[in-house]
């Protein structure tokens, strides 16, 4: 006799629905006017609003005025059958603070193929988007800093090389990035180099007096 079959629990419907229920990211469904047809715990935590709030109301809720385009254009994608993928934007919470997301948003379709609704992925990007922008600030000071500023790696040379540099020795940075600093510069240590080494290593810093050349052959005390 045939065994019985059943259907795997990853696959059943009431699996895959408890899956985008209780998923950290906001997983949307809106029709092709908008309009909000499904909104999950994600979704909720994220924006603010209840299921029970917004499901049937336009999802420009959501949105920021100078934003409204945007999702015009994202909908006239999908119904192209277009996928867009890891779009990054800016939404709004209920309570009108900002928020970075990530978004992936891909069709849905009938029993014929047409496309009937849009299916939103949205993660909340924030806390990287600020950080990245925080180091976009400390690249920026330490590029215009009138200190001399570079770092180097022991097998790659030189990797940075800001406009203090460039002042204090005469080298471009695309002529200094790939160098050795200490064959660029000809470095004079007051220590054997692999002695400096350990000692950063060891404590994290090493503060001391370099000898180095400049590009006009001056010799500088740092």
């Amino acid at each position: 006799m045939p065994q019985d079959t059943f259907p795997s629990p990853e696959t059943s419907p009431a699996f895959l629905a408890a899956l985008v229920e209780y998923t950290d990211d906001g997983v949307v469904s809106t029709d092709l006017s908008g309009k909000v047809r499904t909104w999950n715990k994600g979704a909720e935590r994220l924006f603010g609003y209840s299921s029970e709030e917004i499901v049937g109301q336009p999802i420009s809720r959501i949105l920021p005025p100078d934003r409204l385009e945007e999702e015009t254009a994202l909908i006239e994608q999908i119904k192209a059958g277009t996928r867009v993928q890891q779009f990054e934007s800016v939404r709004v919470h209920k309570d009108g603070h900002a928020i970075q997301v990530s978004l992936t948003m891909s069709p849905i379709v009938d029993a014929h193929g047409q496309v009937v609704a849009v299916s939103t992925i949205a993660r909340d990007i924030t806390e990287r988007v600020r950080a990245e922008e925080t180091l976009h600030q400390q690249r920026q000071l330490i590029e215009l800093s009138h200190d001399p500023i570079f770092c180097w790696d022991t097998r790659r040379g030189i990797l940075s090389w800001n406009r203090g540099c460039e002042h204090l020795y005469g080298y471009t940075r695309a002529e200094a990035v790939g160098h050795s600093s200490h064959a660029l510069l000809d470095t004079a240590f007051p220590r054997p180099l692999e002695t400096i080494l350990a000692e950063l290593e060891t404590t994290g810093s090493w503060s001391g007096e370099l000898r180095h050349r400049t590009k006009s052959g001056r010799e500088v005390l740092v």
